[in-house]
């Protein structure tokens, strides 16, 4: 699990986590409830781990705080954050 707060330069601070992981888990989840934004390049990144997880068949789980899925909804990508729900 990774669940430190990340803050604006996410892709980096995800790329020094994931790759010190040798394989890809069969679950990841990412909390993200702690931090404070998100930009483009974080959004795609999730949008692409999602995607690769899905394809190797392992789960991703990631969890936003009500700031983080306000701003996936503005950027038409709020089922990154429905999708983790319930």
């Amino acid at each position: 699990m990774i669940d430190e707060p990340l803050e604006k330069n996410i892709v980096n601070q995800l790329r020094e986590i994931l790759t010190k992981i040798p394989e890809p888990p069969e679950s990841l989840t990412i909390d993200l409830t702690k931090s404070p934004l998100i930009d483009t390049a974080g959004i795609q990144l999730l949008i692409a781990m999602r995607e690769f997880m899905s394809s190797k068949d392992r789960e991703l789980k990631i969890l936003l705080n009500k700031d983080l899925e306000e701003i996936l909804d503005w950027c038409g990508v709020g089922w990154v954050a429905s999708e983790n729900k319930g």
